[in-house]
């Protein structure tokens, strides 16, 4: 798997997330929910892919240094309501640039280069 695999997103995700929150989450049982098998078995055993492995003993790290245990499991996408409920959701924070209006901002000052994240 490539470093931009949906299993590398989803590792480096619960990374950033329990780094975010870790202090709020000491001393707790965290249950993550996963539509991705795979990640649920990398946090519970690692992985022999070295930018899968770096990421999973990161979420380790946080976790073992906050008291945090845990627990990943995997739940299938069509029975995941709340995520498809979040999903739906409009975010009026979000935002994006009209590719007509790119184009016109790129013919003027470009060549641009773009980062697109996945959600």
């Amino acid at each position: 798997m490539k470093p931009n695999s949906s299993t590398w997103r989803k590792l480096v995700a619960v990374g950033r997330v329990l780094q975010a929150i870790a202090r709020k989450l000491v001393n707790m049982r965290v249950c993550w929910f996963t539509d991705n098998q795979k990640v649920v078995r990398i946090l519970q055993v690692g992985s022999a892919k070295p930018h899968l492995q770096s990421e999973a003993v990161t979420v380790f790290g946080l976790c073992l240094a906050n008291n945090i245990r845990l627990e990943p499991k995997w739940i299938p996408r069509e029975e995941n309501h709340m995520a498809s409920y979040i999903n739906m959701i409009v975010d009026h924070d979000d935002w994006s640039l009209d590719p007509i209006m790119f184009k016109l901002l790129d013919d003027l000052w470009g060549p641009h280069t773009v980062l697109i994240h996945s959600a």
